[in-house]
């Protein structure tokens, strides 16, 4: 069958004769449309949704109440970029109070607490995050020895990233201003905690007399390590 144009006319005396109107058509097009867009929307959809509090997770070396300085200044830090404790973030904070060894088990038990981020302060904590996650970010608050931990500093890799002390390469430097305090210098001892994982190679570093940093003028007598500290200085003593 052929196409032929509508008649116009035809059109709206049969609209008016079935008591509708072209804009009342579509009206109720509309609103048809409407109730069942909105029919099939949930109504949780309207409601107000709560606002995500992040979870920050802070593996430290020692409790809270010895780290109070550094506690408030990261919470000043917060502050300044408009977050704020309990309305935007919530803190877990865990210590291993002096022991390393108890790492491994308070970063897996951050990562069960499904925190948002991981702070470390030391290397074996920054040891503990990377064995524990390799999704939730980490960030090394402080670390002697970096790259004991990430593949390099310009691209760290993986969900690692942070500040370092560069602990091992300060050695010699350290070494060299005693040197200038103490022009009559002749013997230094050093104690470091061998259970870091940063500190073993600063036993050789302490132990060789670069002339660069002591100009061949000190004996270093060496550097002792005990689990015990109170025996350790004892000992040196």
């Amino acid at each position: 069958m052929p196409w032929s144009p509508i008649d116009a006319s035809e059109y709206t005396s049969e609209l008016r004769r079935s008591g509708l109107s072209g804009v009342t058509m579509r009206r109720r097009e509309i609103i048809g449309l409407l109730g069942a867009a909105l029919a099939a929307c949930p109504i949780a959809a309207f409601a107000q949704q709560p606002k995500k509090i992040w979870r920050i997770g802070m593996l430290e070396t020692i409790a809270a109440p010895l780290k109070t300085a550094d506690y408030d200044a990261f919470l000043v830090g917060m502050e300044a970029l408009g977050y704020a404790e309990a309305r935007d973030f919530k803190i877990e904070y865990r210590s291993a109070d002096g022991h390393p060894d108890r790492f491994p088990k308070l970063a897996q038990d951050l990562v069960s607490q499904n925190v948002d981020l991981i702070t470390t302060r030391g290397t074996p904590a920054a040891f503990a995050a990377k064995n524990a996650t390799k999704t939730i970010p980490v960030v090394m608050v402080a670390i002697g020895e970096p790259l004991l931990v990430v593949e390099g500093l310009a691209r760290p890799g993986g969900n690692i990233t942070g500040l370092s002390a560069f602990v091992t390469d300060l050695m010699g430097k350290r070494t060299e201003l005693l040197r200038d305090m103490l022009p009559g210098l002749s013997w230094v001892g050093a104690i470091l905690n061998m259970s870091n994982g940063s500190q073993p190679p600063n036993g050789p570093r302490f132990k060789r007399q670069p002339g660069s940093a002591l100009r061949g003028e000190a004996d270093i007598g060496g550097y002792s390590c005990h689990l015990n500290l109170s025996l350790t200085l004892s000992a040196a003593l």
